[in-house]
């Protein structure tokens, strides 16, 4: 019996839905030896093959530039593919090119999609193949080190900001109010303080590319689509108020837009 299928279904049950219903049904065939197709209103039909998902699994994003020098990747995904994902943000200047954001990672020996400003993706490594993003980390299901289960996301974004809405890279020239996004409390994942907010450009591309992750890959699950503040709490907290709702409120979002594909 798979420990993760019990996660998941758990997960689930928890956060009831019309999708996870769907998912529920899913996880218990699969524990039970049996192979279950999920058709678009959701009814359980048995045939031989698992679900629409599992037939096709593309090692790249069609809409991806991937004109980069590769990362380093560590090895083959246990699952082949990723589980889930994770959202970064670069901390970095708002405006750095897929170029210079995919050279520094491949410099530091890293392996992540990259967003710019504009909502492109880039992408310099097979989906079959993990590399480190997430660092000392730890999540209920994935365990610890969780770069070798699930993909990493970065953001082009300053992140978070000091109480003047300066970035620790320029501590000269504040960011405009309008570009940011102001935490007074503790909200779920986000810890408190001024964030430089992702682009709605960003925002739609984040969820282009998660969803289609999510339709190519049977392995990958939507609970498993985490900030790097879930899996590493304390140390880091991005992706925080940089994204436009709290990480569990995207995943709601993300778990509605999938049972309506």
């Amino acid at each position: 019996m798979n420990k993760n299928d019990l996660y998941t279904l758990r997960w689930h049950l928890k956060n009831w839905t019309s999708d996870s219903h769907a998912k529920a049904l899913r996880v218990v065939n699969r524990l039970l030896g049996e192979s279950a197709a999920v058709d678009r209103d959701n009814s359980i039909s048995l045939s031989s093959k698992e679900s629409k998902r599992s037939n096709q699994r593309s090692l790249w994003y069609p809409q991806a530039e991937t004109n980069f020098t590769p990362s380093k990747t560590r090895g083959r995904y246990p699952s082949g593919g990723p589980e889930g994902a994770i959202v970064h943000w670069t901390a970095g200047r708002e405006n750095q090119s897929l170029k210079s954001a995919l050279s520094y990672q491949a410099r530091q020996g890293f392996t992540y999609f990259v967003i710019d400003e504009e909502g492109n993706v880039g992408q310099n490594f097979p989906l079959n193949q993990w590399g480190y993003h997430a660092g000392k980390s730890y999540y209920d299901g994935l365990g610890s080190y969780v770069s070798n289960r699930v993909v990493g996301i970065e953001v082009i974004c300053p992140g978070h900001l000091d109480g003047r809405r300066t970035a620790w890279f320029d501590r000269t020239e504040p960011y405009p109010e309008d570009k940011c996004r102001l935490e007074v409390r503790k909200n779920k994942n986000i810890a408190p303080g001024y964030y430089y907010k992702f682009t709605k450009e960003q925002e739609n591309s984040l969820t282009k590319l998660l969803l289609w992750l999510w339709d190519q890959y049977d392995c990958f699950q939507v609970p498993y689509i985490l900030g790097h503040d879930e899996v590493s709490p304390g140390r880091k907290v991005d992706p925080g108020g940089s994204l436009s709702m709290p990480m569990p409120e995207y995943r709601t979002r993300l778990l509605s837009l999938t049972n309506s594909s």
